[in-house]
């Protein structure tokens, strides 16, 4: 039994750590995509590492909790691919 409660535990304590690196990650990217939309970048090649990474943190959903669309929701900030392309969009 106490086997049993041990490996829950670590389980458990193994995906709260996972929750906060991966929630640290998209805080990271968010604030890559600020400083490029302030230097006035308005676009991302998604086939570029920072395209691949959005891609990667977007957890294949637009909105929900740790997700790189969600974060940049609440920061007045939208994502829009067309052709290949990411637009950084300010609403």
């Amino acid at each position: 039994m106490k086997k049993e409660e041990k490996k829950k535990a670590r389980e458990k304590k193994l995906m709260e750590k996972y929750q906060e690196r991966m929630a640290r990650r998209v805080k990271r990217a968010a604030k890559r995509i600020l400083r490029l939309r302030e230097r006035g970048i308005t676009f991302i090649r998604a086939d570029s590492a920072l395209g691949k990474k959005i891609d990667q943190l977007n957890n294949f959903c637009y909105m929900g909790y740790a997700t790189l669309y969600g974060e940049l929701y609440e920061l007045g900030i939208d994502l829009c691919w067309q052709d290949g392309i990411i637009f950084i969009q300010i609403r």
